[in-house]
């Protein structure tokens, strides 16, 4: 049985051009650091890998800075942004939504406990934050992070609407857009952007933190000055190009892919509401990403459902990887009016531009076999 794989929020599959760029990287021998003229030429490859990055986001004159991935870019974006701001006496205030990636919301409590005023807007049941209530709560605030798009329900925000509009500094996570939806560092108005390698089909363990001036963060990882002396360690040169490799190429498939994904989307949606009426959608059918499908199945456990799935071959997910050893149901569900009981029923599906109809056919047959199943043993 082939298996199908459905979970591509989680970690799209690797490139074939990352995986060459990567290939040719390990071979490379030295440190980007040492002058001599091994380690120069890494250097100057670092250099050229961070300005292709900056040209595939339209952020030339911004600092890109590489990082462990996304995790450790949000937090250094966040953490690292509330140092700069003690030191210049700024406003210890955040707003943020309930609806962000644990990677922002774990660094959120962080400062909470650190005295700084948290504040985190709620969204209306689509997953929409509204951008004038967002403002409004905003008054006085040093930093706001609001996500570009929420990874597990898909709803895309209107981050743009609210950059400059205020005296404080816009972070967006944006780690679910590149290939999905045009990502422009300039036209967004943010004064910080996360990336992830893996989302957009380059490696594991590499990820990127855009700044508009190198003085908004300061550094949380210390002995070194590589990054311009914001994160300290030896540069993972293979990881790098694979994702600078990986990125140009989702910026370069976009029109192609996103045509491909909503066609696939309409056609999944199709299937499963007409299977299963009683379903609860959860991803608006506009304003989200083309990819990704949330739904709430009520009186199933969630969890039970992906393991039988897994059992037939499908890898899908309930919600966010980062938190999928929590027995908890999800904060982005509840943020949107589920009780705990209909959250628990969720799963998420999420595909990619390589995707076929034929696998969204079968992936559909897989689930009304498996739903049937679990619904007639009483599985909850």
């Amino acid at each position: 049985m082939d298996r199908l794989y459905f979970d591509w929020n989680a970690s799209a599959p690797l490139r074939a051009e990352a995986a060459e760029a990567m290939r040719r990287a390990e071979g490379l021998l030295g440190n980007p650091s040492s002058v001599h003229e091994e380690g120069r030429s890494l250097r100057a490859l670092l250099e050229e890998a961070r300005g292709r990055v900056a040209r595939a986001l339209d952020a030339e004159g911004s600092r890109v800075l590489f990082t462990s991935g996304a995790t450790e870019a949000n937090n250094l974006a966040i953490l690292g942004f509330a140092g700069a701001a003690e030191r210049a006496g700024l406003p210890r205030k955040l707003v943020t939504t309930s609806i962000e990636h644990s990677a922002v919301l774990a660094p959120a409590r962080r400062l909470e406990a650190r005295g700084w005023e948290v504040v985190r807007v709620d969204p209306d049941r689509s997953g929409s934050v509204n951008s004038a209530d967002l403002l409004d709560r905003a008054t006085g605030a040093s930093l706001v992070s609001w996500m570009l798009a929420n990874n597990q329900v898909g709803t895309l925000q209107a981050v743009a609407s609210v950059a400059r509009r205020g005296s404080f500094v816009l972070h967006t996570d944006a780690s679910q857009a590149p290939g999905r939806v045009p990502v422009s560092f300039r036209a967004l108005g943010a004064g910080l952007l996360t990336l992830s390698g893996h989302k957009i089909g380059g490696p594991r363990g590499v990820g990127v933190l855009v700044a508009r001036e190198e003085s908004l963060v300061e550094p949380m990882i210390l002995g070194g000055d590589q990054e311009f002396g914001t994160r300290a360690g030896t540069e993972d040169m293979a990881g790098i190009l694979g994702f600078a490799a990986a990125l140009e190429c989702a910026v370069r498939e976009l029109d192609g892919a996103v045509a491909r994904m909503r066609e696939l989307s309409a056609r999944l949606r199709r299937s499963l509401v007409s299977a299963f009426p009683w379903a609860r959608v959860v991803t608006p059918e506009s304003g989200a990403l083309p990819n990704t499908l949330s739904l709430v199945f009520p009186g199933l456990d969630g969890r039970a459902l992906v393991v039988a799935l897994d059992m037939e071959g499908v890898a899908v997910s309930v919600g966010s990887a980062c938190a999928s050893g929590s027995i908890e149901p999800s904060h982005v569900l509840l943020a949107l009016g589920f009780t705990p009981e209909e959250a628990r029923g969720a799963m998420r599906i999420s595909f990619g531009a390589s995707t076929s109809a034929p696998e969204v056919d079968e992936l559909v047959s897989r689930i009304v076999r498996v739903v049937s199943r679990l619904r007639g043993s009483g599985a909850r």
